[in-house]
C-alpha cells in the first residue's frame, strides 16, 4: 500500500468513527426501550397561529397508546428523511409516516412522512 492509499484509508477511518457515535446513540436508545417507532396510516402535525408545532395526531396506529402526542423539544419533521419546511406540511399532513415516541415522556421526538409524490423535503 503506498502512502497516498494509506492517507485516504486514514481519512475514511476518521470520518467513519466520527459518524458512529450519532448512529450508535439512536440505535442504543431503541435497544434500551427509550424510544419506540410507530408506523401510522395518517399523521397530522398541528400548528398554532404562529406556526409552532403544538400536537401530533395519529390515526391508524396499532402500537400507539394514545391518539395524539405533544412535541418534544427539538422535534424534527421530515419526508423520506429530508427536513420539511412549515409551508410543506399542508402537502403531507394526513399521509402515512413514522412517529418516534420517547417512552419516558410520551412525547413525539420525530415525524417522518413516507415518500409522497411531488414532495421531497427540503424544498422552499
Amino acid at each position: 500500500m503506498n502512502a497516498k492509499n494509506l492517507y485516504w484509508s486514514g481519512v475514511a477511518l476518521v470520518v467513519a468513527l466520527a459518524a458512529g457515535p450519532v448512529q450508535a446513540e439512536e440505535a442504543r436508545s431503541m435497544l434500551t426501550g427509550d424510544v419506540v417507532v410507530h408506523e401510522v396510516s395518517q399523521v397530522e402535525v398541528v400548528l398554532d397561529s404562529s406556526g409552532e408545532i403544538v400536537q401530533i395526531r395519529v390515526d391508524g396506529c396499532e402500537t400507539c397508546q394514545q391518539q395524539s402526542f405533544l412535541p418534544a423539544r427539538g422535534l424534527s419533521v421530515s419526508v423520506a428523511g429530508r427536513p420539511v419546511s412549515g409551508g410543506q406540511l399542508s402537502r403531507v399532513n394526513g399521509q402515512g409516516g413514522n412517529v418516534v415516541e420517547n417512552v419516558g415522556t410520551g412525547m413525539a421526538r420525530s415525524v417522518d412522512f413516507w415518500s409522497v409524490r411531488g414532495v421531497s423535503g427540503g424544498e422552499k
